[in-house]
């Protein structure tokens, strides 16, 4: 198996010269497994490629490396990220001649390759699974990502930048009051779990030329809990040293996940006023001393997720050196989950799109005045739409897929009666509704209300928007039922003796749901 990072890789002790252009190259599965495969070989030969044919590169290019002696052993060569980037999404071209690159080559892990912890005999096991990085499972979630801010792409550069400067000589956690520790909060279906995931893969493939190996823990922070007293304290001891004692491998990122941290960090103050018991402030005081030993770990990144912030203790909060706020998606995050979904069952020939509706749709509006150009226009919103992670082979079957927001809001601004814009109105209809039901809409309704195959895009929008109408109604009816619960513990006096089923059913006797 080949190394995933090359022998000439920038050493992270030396100050660069140059912004970096960052390339990632993934290779086969035929190459991970062939000895004669080297990845130092495989750099030298993409950099003059490089180098004798670009004097710029733009971000997110693919480069073709079908002809390469190596070619046969990649999958995909693409120019990522600059180090300097001012924007995101960037798309800027950068002269080759004020960068260096910075290559990462890695082939991704199979199932074969999963990992589950396990304690030594007798011993219960550690809540929590560990997978190889990058992993296949993991592949394709960093381009799914959608969010109305550029929460990944400034993650990102911020855990790189705090996982490479703790490798310097001087660097010093205490003085600096630095964690490896990230938290992810917002409301549930928001994306955090995916981001967190997300972050993972790309950091084990951002920070190759440090950690030739990484790997991902998943920590089921519910089952450490335990019903005996004082179990959960020693449970969380437990995990903390399995990571310490995983950290020891220098050459190994560990990527931590821990998601709904607030079942393990909750607020010390909250439970003493409320007389809860003990053994939960003794698990939060266990995870504060675990996380204060992990900061001398440099090697070891915490990413926590929360849908409770509130419920936090404070000063887990405050070691959390790194905070994002991940909103439910708004009308545009809506729009671009829905195309994402739709192209993807456009590509099935699940959904039939005809292109040929549109430039009927802008000669109408040309006629009322507008510039001809928008019907070219429209031809070339491949070239706008998409972000390459296709790569150029594809970019011709692109004229049969759903353009971006910004190219409906562009070239069919407030032209009601045309299908891209009735998709631009169920967008704004479904903000508010999680990430997570967003995805799920566009499939279930073209099964449920559409069953037979194939389905017109405009007769998809049409089941579409009775399965967000019916979203929203159940939603309502939800926190409806949840509000009368509440109402209705509240009445109920401390003193009374009263069972839980006589409880549960007093309170749902009197839950009246509206048609």
């Amino acid at each position: 198996m080949p190394p995933r990072n090359d022998s000439h890789a920038r050493n992270p002790m030396q100050a660069p010269t140059k912004p970096i252009l960052f390339v990632e190259v993934q290779l086969t599965d035929k190459a991970a497994t062939d000895p004669l495969v080297r990845s130092e070989a495989i750099r030298r030969e993409i950099s003059k490629y490089i180098a004798d044919n670009f004097v710029q590169v733009q971000i997110n290019q693919h480069l073709s490396t079908s002809f390469l002696m190596c070619g046969k052993y990649i999958r995909n060569c693409q120019i990522v990220d600059h180090s300097e980037s001012i924007s995101y999404a960037d798309d800027g071209f950068y002269p080759l001649v004020d960068t260096d690159l910075q290559f990462s080559i890695y082939h991704l892990f199979n199932d074969e390759d999963e990992l589950f912890a396990s304690q030594p005999e007798g011993e219960e096991s550690t809540s929590f699974k560990a997978m190889p990085l990058p992993h296949k499972a993991l592949d394709g979630l960093w381009e799914s990502l959608i969010f109305e801010e550029p929460i990944p792409e400034s993650a990102l550069r911020v855990i790189m930048s705090m996982l490479t400067i703790s490798q310097q000589p001087l660097f010093d956690p205490t003085v600096l009051n630095w964690h490896n520790l990230a938290l992810l909060y917002g409301p549930p279906g928001s994306g955090k779990t995916t981001l967190a995931k997300a972050l993972a893969q790309r950091l084990s493939i951002r920070l190759s030329h440090i950690y030739p190996m990484a790997k991902l823990l998943e920590i089921n922070s519910s089952t450490i809990l335990s019903k005996w007293f004082g179990e959960s304290s020693k449970q969380v001891g437990k995990l903390f040293k399995t990571i310490t004692a995983i950290s020891t491998d220098k050459s190994l990122l560990t990527v931590v996940i821990i998601d709904e941290v607030e079942t393990l960090a909750s607020s010390r103050e909250k439970a003493s006023q409320s007389d809860e018991c003990g053994d939960a402030i003794r698990s939060t005081n266990e995870l504060l001393q675990g996380l204060d030993r992990l900061c001398r770990c440099p090697n070891v990144m915490l990413i926590c997720t929360s849908n409770l912030i509130n419920s936090l203790d404070d000063a887990f909060v405050d070691r959390c050196t790194i905070q994002k706020f991940v909103a439910t998606p708004n009308a545009k995050c809506s729009f671009e989950i829905f195309r994402s979904v739709i192209n993807k069952l456009i590509d099935m020939n699940s959904v039939f799109f005809d292109s040929s509706d549109l430039e009927q749709d802008l000669m109408m509006e040309n006629s009322d005045g507008c510039n001809y150009s928008q019907t070219s226009s429209l031809r070339s919103w491949n070239m706008e739409s998409y972000d390459g992670a296709l790569g150029p082979e594809n970019a011709s079957y692109s004229s049969t897929r759903l353009p971006s927001f910004e190219w409906v809001e562009r070239n069919f601004a407030n032209r009601d009666d045309t299908l891209l814009w009735e998709f631009r109105t169920l967008a704004i209809n479904a903000a508010g509704l999680s990430g997570r039901a967003l995805r799920r809409l566009p499939t279930l309704a073209r099964f449920e209300y559409k069953p037979d195959k194939p389905c017109s895009l405009r007769d998809l929008l049409h089941a579409l928007s009775k399965g967000i109408a019916e979203k929203h109604k159940n939603n309502n009816q939800d926190q409806h039922s949840t509000r009368t619960i509440k109402q209705k513990a509240k009445t109920i006096p401390k003193q009374e003796e009263t069972s839980v089923d006589e409880f549960d059913e007093t309170i749902w006797d009197d839950i009246s749901v509206s048609p």
